[in-house]
């Protein structure tokens, strides 16, 4: 305490136990999260999140579709009616955020003089 913060974060980085768990090129992470009444603990969020590289994807489409089969609606791609549906939706979207920033103005100019 003495020496500070940069002083804990030395001595922190350069204790046995952490060189000797991550070394110089890791990247420190999250090794175990033990919660009191929870003898097994809990998998970290960021392990328990899904991964997105091609295998996780094959993953999630085999779990999550009709015996691992894309439905034929999806299988090219985004089908035109949702595409559709997005472009209104930004649009609308679009459109209310204009309404509002022109609201905001005419609110400021209306209040200058007073």
């Amino acid at each position: 305490g003495q020496e500070g913060l940069a002083g804990l974060v030395d001595a922190l980085l350069n204790s046995p136990e952490y060189v000797n768990t991550f070394g110089v090129d890791t990247v420190p992470y999250q090794r175990r999260r033990l919660l009191s009444g929870r003898p097994m603990g809990n998998v970290p969020f960021n392990i328990s999140l899904p991964r997105y590289g091609t295998y996780w994807r094959d993953v999630a489409v085999r779990k999550w579709s009709a015996e691992g089969q894309v439905s034929a609606v999806w299988a090219n791609g985004v089908p035109p009616v949702a595409r559709k549906l997005g472009f209104a939706l930004s649009v609308v979207g679009s459109l209310e955020l204009v309404r509002v920033l022109l609201t905001v103005v005419v609110a400021i100019g209306s209040t200058a003089g007073h």
